[in-house]
């Protein structure tokens, strides 16, 4: 593979150290993953992926209904490569971890990328299809459903009849890698603007990707995921090694994403202005992204959507206003 430019670094020296390139194979494109996740996860990304890809392969009807939904796995390597070997000597509390690379189709663009509220419907019905599929018929769960994690999959061009011949991104910008979504909100990606609504055919596709955190359906695995977006069960569980994470954990934190959408969002390619000093607590969905510990948030988050019009819906951008009796329902 070539590699034609990184597109997602992890600065910081703690963690998984993820990379990500925007790479080339006799013309087409893909997103190569660079990371090292904890040696003490049951599961392996690269082995569910290539639970979900065969199970998709093999039904002909779901292949063709989740076309450009799902990641699809090109390949992967377990290096052997471990930082228990090369730490030892920093101490016991050094969690080892393990080196692994992957290389997926398709490309996206960030969530905040939509250019319409049909086309940001679209997406997250893709979503919700492609986490009933995995869960149902694959039994995998995502557990890490977050704003990064869902991209909007690009249109391409092809040179000739043969769909598989890609060229150059259907797009006047450059390349958007799924995972090179921010998490923090106010650094969210412009979008691409649009001057109404209006029910036109969708090209886009809403992709999940990352399944660094997936587990398999009803196995205990301890607490993990994207803090602002994680469920409250998982968040104020006592003892996080008897948590078992369940397809309605990710449809709960799909809903956060949706509500951290309409609320740091003004319209298609308008991020919300930046709020008085003495107006910013009024917004209280700030807080799910300075509260650090697990409890507290849970708390917060459960009190914010028990009075959820009061507390939310009311400081929404104009522009969401028809989503509220939606989001109230959901």
């Amino acid at each position: 593979f070539q590699v034609i430019r990184t597109i997602h670094n992890v600065a910081q020296l703690s963690g998984r150290a993820t990379h990500v390139w925007l790479v080339r194979r006799k013309g087409k494109y893909y997103v190569l993953k660079d990371s090292w996740p904890l040696q003490s996860k049951p599961f392996s990304e690269i082995r569910h992926l290539l639970k979900i890809n065969q199970t998709i392969l093999k039904d002909p009807v779901m292949r063709k209904k989740l076309k450009h939904k799902y990641p699809v796995l090109i390949v992967g390597q377990e290096f052997e490569d471990n930082t228990g070997f090369f730490r030892a000597e920093l101490g016991a509390k050094i969690f080892p971890r393990v080196h692994r690379r992957i290389v997926t189709k398709p490309i996206g663009d960030p969530l905040t990328s939509f250019n319409s509220k049909f086309e940001f419907c679209k997406i997250l019905c893709d979503v919700v299809e492609y986490l009933k599929y995995s869960s149902k018929d694959c039994f995998v769960c995502h557990g890490d459903i977050s704003l990064k994690n869902i991209p909007i999959g690009i249109p391409y061009k092809t040179t000739s009849p043969n769909a598989n011949s890609l060229t150059e991104p259907q797009t006047t910008s450059d390349v958007s890698s799924p995972t090179a979504a921010p998490t923090t909100p106010d650094v969210i990606s412009p979008a691409v603007s649009t001057s109404c609504d209006v029910p036109v055919p969708i090209s886009a596709h809403g992709l999940v990707i990352d399944n660094d955190n997936s587990s398999v359906i009803l196995y205990l695995i301890v607490c993990q995921g994207t803090v602002p977006f994680m469920a409250l069960e998982s968040l104020q569980w006592e003892d996080t090694a008897d948590f078992t994470h369940e397809p309605r954990h990710d449809l709960e934190s799909l809903f956060y994403v949706i509500l951290t959408i309409c609320t740091y969002v003004d319209s298609p390619g308008c991020l919300r202005s930046a709020i008085p000093d003495e107006d910013e607590r009024s917004l209280c969905l700030n807080e799910w992204w300075a509260t650090l510990d697990g409890n507290l948030l849970a708390r917060n988050k459960a009190s914010h959507m028990t009075s959820l019009e009061h507390c939310v819906l009311r400081r929404l951008p104009p522009y969401w206003h028809d989503f509220h009796k939606y989001l109230i329902e959901l």
